[in-house]
């Protein structure tokens, strides 16, 4: 299957779809909180606040559901599709979180990312993220 291009018309699929929904090769995860608020402090320790975390579980158990339950190795590729709740926020804050967030289960380490295209919209009535993870080289998502 080919890869979805930002200057071809979007699969009408997504514009619907759902946490948890695999769509065009693509799994749907919840919009990922910002970066300004994935670290907190506990004493003199900074860890990663209850709102990252919570995401992150969801997003793993999401991946799963969609029978992703190795890791990748090796270069990937990684496009993303966003549909954030309101007009605020940078896109390359976005990118971190998600990067981050699917470690240890799309791929080994966000580092083996060398190929990452993004595309945001707006969407107040259902934010959401479409991922698709690929090894470099190959047209099928992740496996």
């Amino acid at each position: 299957m080919r890869g979805w291009h930002p200057n071809e018309p979007m699969p009408v699929a997504w514009s619907h779809a759902k946490p948890g929904d695999v769509v065009a090769g693509a799994i749907c995860l919840p919009y990922p909180p910002s970066v300004n608020h994935m670290y907190r402090r506990a004493g003199n320790r900074v860890v990663l606040s209850h709102e990252v975390r919570d995401w992150r579980e969801r997003a793993h158990w999401y991946l799963r559901l969609a029978g992703i339950v190795a890791p990748l190795e090796g270069p990937v590729a990684v496009t993303v599709i966003a549909y954030r709740p309101r007009r605020r926020g940078d896109i390359d804050n976005l990118a971190k979180a998600i990067l981050d967030g699917l470690n240890g289960y799309a791929y080994e380490d966000d580092a083996q990312v060398v190929h990452l295209s993004m595309t945001r919209y707006d969407d107040a009535r259902n934010p959401r993220v479409l991922v698709r993870v690929s090894r470099v080289g190959s047209d099928t998502l992740g496996r």
